[in-house]
């Protein structure tokens, strides 16, 4: 069964159509709502997010299971390189993506949440296909934007549900 990753949101955010031309602002990753209460799966997915705007996560593998990448540390690395010789942000991007799209659904997923949680209390619900809303959540915790990045980023836990909070800058 396919992993299912909804977003609850306290107001409207822009949609995103998956793509992979690797020249969008979210590569691999797609966001697709608002959606609406007429699916039971939506009413479900809203009552355990508790938030009035629900939307729908994908990735590659267009459900909720391309979440997760081993090996970004080289990526990272390279992309630190590419950035060091002055390439752009947009000739970066290309080239993490075309290694590793995995990497790029899920960083993606983070520059998403670091562009609107400013506006908007965002919720990630995560749960199992036909699950949806009928198990006990297992696993609850506070992240921030760039939790979703790093040397390598593991599969999402089922039944879990994430706060998304701002980062907070050191003083």
């Amino acid at each position: 069964m396919c992993q299912q990753i909804f977003l609850g949101a306290t107001t409207l955010l822009p949609a995103v159509t998956y793509n992979e031309s690797r020249t969008s602002r979210y590569p691999y990753l797609g966001v697709y709502g608002p959606l609406e209460d007429s699916d039971s799966i939506v009413q479900r997915a809203r009552g355990v997010l508790n938030l009035p705007f629900v939307y729908y996560l994908s990735g590659q593998m267009s459900c909720g299971c391309g979440f997760y990448y081993e090996g970004g540390e080289e990526l990272a690395e390279m992309e630190a390189f590419l950035h060091q010789r002055g390439y752009t942000e947009e000739q970066i991007r290309l080239y993490a993506a075309a290694q590793a799209p995995e990497y790029y659904t899920v960083t993606s997923l983070g520059r998403y949440l670091a562009d609107h949680r400013p506006v908007a209390r965002i919720r990630l619900y995560v749960t199992c296909t036909h699950t949806e809303g009928q198990e006990a959540i297992a696993h609850t915790q506070t992240v921030t934007p760039t939790f979703f990045g790093g040397a390598s980023f593991p599969s999402l836990p089922e039944q879990s549900l994430f706060d998304v909070e701002l980062e907070v800058d050191a003083c």
